[in-house]
């Protein structure tokens, strides 16, 4: 191998670009086990309560 800094630009380069689209799914997967096992859903309910509630469509209201 050579230790000309020239010569690593390219497979350098060519890292960058294709491991994150390759490896997206697997890291996507571990933030969001990361994300539930910090924020689990049992632990704070009224949280997923007043979300689900935003996403209701506005109540007509007639007089």
């Amino acid at each position: 191998m050579s230790t000309d800094p020239q010569t690593m630009w390219s497979p350098s380069a060519a890292l960058a670009i294709v491991l994150p689209i390759v490896l997206f799914p697997y890291s996507r997967t571990v933030w969001i086990a990361l994300d539930l096992s910090f924020n689990s859903p049992g632990a704070n309910p009224e949280r997923y309560l007043r979300g689900q509630e935003m996403r209701q469509p506005p109540s007509s209201k007639r007089e």
